[in-house]
């Protein structure tokens, strides 16, 4: 078909293409699906058929028109986005203009409005500052990690005494109580169990029962603020009667030459694991400081640079932090807006928060597509089966059961686009002029303090 276009381009990598079909063709298709209709048409009067073309189409008139336009716009779509250089996203709806107008004996025009990959005109990439701080591992550092494992290896007991403290693991029961005392059946619940000072329970009666002995019982009166977290309760004051049915207590292991044994065979004493403790806690360090390298380019590098932002890959982008939000709160979305609502907020809030965070984002690894492209760097075959290799090593299986996983479960791609952004950090950071900053704890670059 003689299409003629007309290609304007818009903010944030958007485009909008005018197209013209010429009155001739426009002409044909009216023509075209007027016959159809004529042969398939039942009107009253008329046999299945024969119904004339002149009554046909006064009693369709501009619905014949606007399918007519439909079909055209339908039937032209493709070779439009083959024949224009820009192509739209495939993930991003292309946007038909609501009023299409067709008249016979004229060209008939519409518009079509998508996104495409925005074009990254990239700022200086090579030769630039960057400072990494001195991170080194201290005694505080080993030893905090000895007490993170210490308690991984602490074991829960029942407690001697049976008296409720804080830190303790206990088992109650509880119900509401009415205004005459009686209990409130739909509000019992038993063996509960959370540890006292989390706040891992409905009433927040952990301070309550701290002093009590297992087996005891106690009438609270509790009072919650109208703003309280949950609903049900807030602006309320309840009567409720608690029993503690277990306490317990954790037992922390000493940490010596057999608490080290107990982690692992490899170690013989304490001291092998504490050696272990710093080698690993240094590797860290050096993945820290190198990462934060890699931001402070990578922020500069978008700043000096052109980065356009479609609104679809930024809506795929949010709707992707949205999935991966609401599956971490249970998987259920009714759930989530639910509880959203019970906030006074709503998914769109959400996505106003996300949005800034998203963006940065977006663009960083758009600058880095455009290193890569400028760099032609590739990653290989070889190199992929290599990764997938270091995974079947850690794992402890056949090279070829773990590679038959990945492929079947489509990761290969995941593996290469890893494989790529390293390299890509790599480029950055040969590249850059790396002058040494001032000495920070560890702990303070791993929490993102400067």
């Amino acid at each position: 078909m003689a299409l003629r276009t007309k290609v304007d381009l818009l903010d944030n990598a958007a485009v909008k293409v005018k197209v013209t079909i010429p009155k001739k063709e426009v002409q044909q298709a009216y023509d075209d699906l007027v016959k159809d209709y004529c042969k398939k048409a039942s009107i009253k009067g008329f046999r299945k058929g024969k119904v004339p073309t002149e009554v046909l189409v006064r009693k369709l008139g501009d619905a014949l028109l606007g399918e007519t336009a439909q079909k055209l716009v339908e039937g032209n779509l493709a070779e439009v986005f083959e024949k224009v250089e820009q192509k739209p996203l495939p993930y991003a709806m292309p946007e038909l203009e609501d009023d299409l107008k067709l008249v016979l004996d004229k060209a008939f025009s519409f518009e079509v409005t998508f996104d495409t990959f925005p074009e990254v005109e990239l700022g200086e990439y090579k030769g630039l500052e960057v400072t990494e701080p001195v991170v080194s591992v201290g005694k505080e550092d080993v030893d905090r990690e000895l007490a993170a494992i210490r308690e991984q290896n602490s074991v829960v007991i029942d407690k001697p005494d049976g008296t409720v403290a804080r830190d303790d693991t206990v088992t109650i029961d509880y119900v509401e109580l009415d205004e005459e005392g009686a209990e409130a059946e739909n509000t019992r619940r038993e063996g509960f169990t959370f540890q006292v000072g989390s706040g891992y329970n409905l009433y927040k009666v952990d301070d309550d029962i701290v002093g009590m002995k297992k087996g005891e019982s106690k009438a609270l009166k509790k009072e919650y603020a109208v703003d309280f977290e949950m609903p049900e309760l807030a602006g309320r004051t309840v009567d409720l009667k608690v029993t503690v049915n277990a306490v317990k207590e954790k037992k922390l292991p000493e940490i010596d030459d057999e608490l080290a044994q107990d982690v692992s065979e490899e170690y013989e004493n304490l001291a092998d694991l504490e050696s272990s403790i710093r080698e690993r806690l240094q590797v860290v360090a050096k993945q820290s400081v190198r990462q934060q390298s890699i931001d402070q380019l990578l922020t500069r590098i978008v700043a000096d640079s052109k980065i356009p932002l479609p609104e679809s890959m930024v809506r795929r982008e949010l709707d992707r932090r949205w999935r991966s939000f609401v599956s971490r709160l249970q998987g259920n979305e009714d759930f989530v807006i639910r509880a959203l609502q019970e906030q006074g907020k709503t998914r769109g809030d959400l996505y106003a928060e996300w949005r800034p965070d998203a963006e940065t984002n977006l663009m960083r690894r758009l600058a880095e597509s455009k290193v890569a492209e400028l760099e032609n760097i590739q990653v290989s075959e070889e190199e992929v089966d290599e990764e997938i290799k270091k995974e079947s090593g850690s794992q402890d299986q056949p090279f070829e059961e773990v590679k038959k996983r990945f492929v079947e479960a489509n990761l290969t791609s995941y593996i290469e686009d890893g494989i790529r952004t390293r390299k890509i950090h790599d480029l950055l950071l040969a590249e850059a002029k790396v002058k040494k900053g001032k000495k920070v704890k560890l702990l303070d670059i791993l929490q993102g303090k400067d």
